[in-house]
């Protein structure tokens, strides 16, 4: 899409995405990579509070157990639903998929009903405002700029 962005407006979207890839690569691949590399995309940093609490030691304990009992890798499915999201969202547009994959995501997650309805409506409603104030064009689609 900010293939078709003049000069400086298509600046950002096309560094962000680049990040984006790159960073979600590395972590695709973390047990594959060189120790080096290994090292710095493994690295725990936080940017609020260096404390371990017994909270965070409980969700890694958890994180392990669910790895270990051979959960599917939680990695691999996010990498294949943003590559889903990407070509859904080429056919339907942005308006109508995002809140169908935030809808699987919260699915995936088991969230609670009331957190997976105010995540499918806040899912619905960004890509809304983007195209209402901003004037994006999130609802054309392949199939979308058929129907409408």
């Amino acid at each position: 899409m900010s293939f078709t962005f003049s000069g400086e407006s298509a600046f950002f979207p096309r560094v962000t995405s680049g990040v984006v890839l790159v960073g979600a690569t590395l972590l695709l691949l973390r047990n594959r990579l060189p120790e080096p590399l290994y090292t710095i995309v493994n690295k725990d940093e936080r940017l609020i509070g260096n404390e371990d609490t017994d909270e965070d030691e409980l969700a890694a304990s958890e994180l392990e157990e669910d790895i270990g009992s051979g959960r599917t890798d939680s990695h691999i499915v996010l990498a294949l639903m943003f590559v889903s999201f990407i070509i859904v969202a080429r056919f339907i547009g942005l308006l109508f998929a995002s809140p169908l994959f935030v809808l699987a995501y919260a699915l995936w997650t088991e969230q609670p009903k009331h957190v997976l309805i105010i995540m499918v409506v806040i899912g619905a409603l960004i890509p809304y405002l983007f195209m209402i104030y901003i004037n994006l064009p999130v609802m054309d689609g392949i199939l979308t700029e058929a129907l409408f």
